[in-house]
C-alpha cells in the first residue's frame, strides 16, 4: 500500500479499546519516507496515535537514521531488514509485554 494511502486508512481505521496496530515501515519509501510517515501519525488524534506501534525498517545500518528513531515518539524499534519471521515475533512479544498483554 502506498504511504500516503496507508495514512488516510489509518486516519478513518477504528479504534478499538484494548487493541494496538503495529506497523513495520520501512524507511526508504516513496512518495515520503518512514520518518515523515511517523511524523504524519504523530499528528493524528491521540486515540488514533495511542493506538499504533511503529517499527522502522532499513535496509541497513544508518547511524543518522538510529539516531532519529531513538528519539521519535511514535518509533518503537529500528529494524534491519530483511525481517525474519522470528524477529516479527519477538517484536510482538516485546510489545504484548510492555503493554500488559498476555498470550492466550
Amino acid at each position: 500500500m502506498d504511504p500516503l494511502e496507508a495514512l488516510n486508512f489509518l486516519q478513518k481505521k477504528p479504534v478499538v479499546d484494548g487493541q494496538i496496530t503495529i506497523l513495520y515501515v520501512h524507511i526508504p519509501m516513496n512518495p515520503i519516507d518512514g520518518f515523515i510517515f511517523a511524523d504524519e501519525v504523530e499528528k493524528m488524534e491521540t486515540n488514533i496515535k495511542q493506538s499504533m506501534r511503529l517499527m522502522l525498517v532499513t535496509p541497513g545500518i544508518n547511524r543518522n537514521d538510529m539516531k532519529k528513531a531513538q528519539v521519535h515518539n511514535q518509533v518503537e524499534h529500528y529494524l534491519i531488514a530483511p525481517l525474519a519471521k522470528e524477529t516479527i515475533q519477538l517484536t510482538v512479544d516485546i510489545m504484548k509485554k510492555r503493554l500488559g498483554i498476555q498470550n492466550p
